[in-house]
């Protein structure tokens, strides 16, 4: 009986160890009636606007819809830090509510939903787009006769990620929204499970490349400021987080051996930039730290000022971008940057061997093993090509919320 109870007490003391303030953080009381939810986590949110947080996709889209009279509602996906006081547009918390809909799941050995429940009922809305839509959201949504469409925030996806796969067509989202034809053509083996596939324009890249639209100033990014200048876009899941990354890099980070020509070429500038994931969560401190520490050793690189920027403004003023295997390959070529891709899981019978495939035959992208020498004469040869625009879609905003809501006229005049 005494074990019983030590054993009870230590898996309680454990589970008190994992809890955070912001657990118990809710805003849901100042929801207010919508036509469109909106979610996304902190980590979507790379960006700040006007002293807040801001999601280039998810705040582009209320933007604009918000333009076009539709009534929209921002939400922060659990475990979000960023609320009403922090995040763009009104985006609001509902951690508590989600934790308490966990709690009782685990006592009552059931599936409730009472935190989507509250937010559904409170918002009367129809539909809700976001990235990152977790399983229990989509059944909940099912339940209200809410349409849930899922924006993906990667461009190039060659198989279906996150397990969706395994998922049932309940567990899905309706609709997923799709930036180009490879993930189009991806995301349509789910098409039997009920799921239906939109190419739909890229909301940020369509609304900073219409000539009406002022660029914040916060959003410029300085000046050339060396003979050649490298965007160098690092990515989480080399550290342990990804089984298929794991042991690719000695140190979890990027390879270390770039401090050699970092050194050897002051004439380069590297431009390091962080993912959000990095930047956003505590737990890759390490990640912050290993360019930190370069930076500060180095005055022909920076990292802070290149991972707060949009990738557009500061790729817009480099020569060339160097990666493991980021997405942001589709991105920078969009302004004609080719990109040298690093990862050995991109080449040979890699597991993202057929990565960027398209890029490559276009010249956009040369996957190649770390080799000092073959790095420094790449650069000095780098130059821009032509534009590869991803800002065309099948559908206009507009259009796309008819189709989601399968022209149910529910939105506001």
């Amino acid at each position: 009986m005494i074990d019983k109870i030590k054993s009870l007490a230590r898996k309680y003391l454990r589970f008190a160890n994992q809890l955070k303030p912001h657990y118990f953080y809710s805003e849901i009381s100042k929801i207010k009636r919508c036509d469109v939810l909106l979610f996304c986590h902190d980590v979507d949110r790379g960006l700040t606007l006007n002293g807040l947080a801001y999601s280039p996709l998810i705040d582009s889209i209320y933007e604009e819809f918000t333009r076009k009279k539709i009534k929209c509602q921002a939400i922060s996906l659990p475990w979000s830090r960023l609320g009403l006081k922090s995040a763009a547009n009104g985006s609001l918390l509902f951690n508590r509510n989600y934790f308490i809909q966990l709690i009782k799941n685990k006592i009552y050995k059931s599936k409730s939903f009472d935190g989507y429940d509250l937010i559904f009922k409170k918002s009367q809305a129809r539909c809700v787009i976001g990235i990152g839509l977790p399983s229990d959201l989509c059944l909940a949504a099912k339940k209200h006769n809410v349409t849930t469409a899922e924006l993906l925030h990667g461009i190039g996806y060659r198989f279906v990620p996150w397990g969706w796969d395994q998922l049932t067509g309940d567990e899905l989202p309706n609709k997923v929204l799709v930036l180009d034809d490879v993930s189009k053509e991806t995301f349509k083996s789910l098409e039997s499970k009920g799921l239906s596939v939109i190419k739909v324009p890229h909301p940020f890249y369509k609304k900073i490349t219409d000539p009406k639209y002022v660029f914040p100033v916060e959003w410029n990014y300085g000046e050339k400021r060396g003979k050649k200048n490298i965007i160098v876009t690092l990515q989480w899941g080399y550290d342990g987080e990804v089984a298929e990354l794991k042991g690719v890099l000695n140190n979890g980070i990027f390879y270390e051996n770039l401090v050699e020509l970092i050194r050897k070429r002051s004439d380069f500038f590297w431009h390091f930039r962080l993912h959000p994931v990095q930047m956003k969560r505590s737990s890759f401190e390490k990640a912050i730290s290993f360019v930190r520490d370069i930076s500060d050793r180095h005055t022909n690189v920076v990292w802070q000022e290149s991972s707060a920027a949009p990738l557009v403004s500061v790729a817009s003023l480099c020569d060339a971008h160097i990666t493991m295997s980021s997405m942001s390959c589709y991105d920078v070529a969009m302004l004609g940057v080719t990109s040298l891709v690093l990862c050995p899981t991109t080449r040979g019978d890699g597991c993202y061997n057929n990565y960027f495939t398209e890029l490559v035959d276009d010249g956009y992208v040369i996957k190649h093993p770390f080799d000092l020498d073959f790095i420094e004469n790449w650069i000095d040869s780098a130059k821009k090509k032509p534009s590869r625009s991803l800002v065309g879609g099948q559908y206009d905003w507009d259009q796309i919320v008819i189709k989601i809501v399968n022209d149910v006229k529910i939105f506001s005049a």
